[in-house]
């Protein structure tokens, strides 16, 4: 099935959230994903991309993704050069605030590096049972793959998951009572950015 020329969604079926996934960097990878009636993640779209500040605004804009999840930058010495630490990603991630600030209705989460590769999904060959194994590039498909999976499955998008947690590969309806009906609210930070 192709996309429809203005993305993922279709606008005659029922509006369905959007969720765009992104490790930034020099070259940044983009994963893309609606979340279907059915209460399913649908991942559609595997990318890496050489993003500049001005081509991943025109990107989010062409896109407008009802969810934005970002891996949060956290300096580690593999980051430094020679003779200088590589802060592209930063300026990559001011450019998703700046686009969350212009439509203060959608959503921008920012992960960790550990939330994506600790979890249950952290692992590649999990990734190829689930069929979400991007093979080429240089991994960072992969790592915005772990993010989109860990948000809703493990995170706030877990709200609209009708289906449970993913398990060796198959979905089943394993959640806690808790899980199926929260009494109130979690404590735990989820990641949004409130300004």
């Amino acid at each position: 099935m192709g996309l429809p020329a203005h993305g993922l969604r279709n606008p005659e079926m029922t509006p369905t959230p959007l969720v765009i996934s992104i490790d930034p960097g020099r070259l940044s990878g983009v994963v893309g994903g609606i979340v279907t009636r059915d209460g399913e993640l649908a991942i559609d779209y595997f990318r890496e991309i050489e993003f500049t500040p001005k081509s991943l605004h025109r990107f989010l804009l062409h896109e407008q993704p009802d969810v934005l999840v970002v891996e949060r930058f956290t300096y580690r010495p593999k980051h430094r050069t020679e003779d200088r630490i590589d802060l592209f990603p930063c300026y990559l991630i001011g450019i998703c605030i700046l686009w969350q600030e212009q439509n203060p209705t959608k959503k921008l989460i920012f992960q960790d590096a550990s939330q994506g590769k600790g979890g249950y999904h952290g692992q590649d060959s999990t990734l190829s049972d689930l069929g979400v194994y991007y093979k080429g590039g240089k991994g960072h498909a992969r790592d915005a793959t772990r993010h989109i999976l860990y948000w809703f499955y493990d995170g706030a998008g877990f709200a609209y998951n009708k289906v449970g947690v993913q398990h060796k590969g198959l979905t089943k309806d394993i959640r806690t009572a808790k899980q199926k009906s929260p009494t109130k609210r979690r404590t735990r930070n989820d990641g949004e950015i409130h300004l």
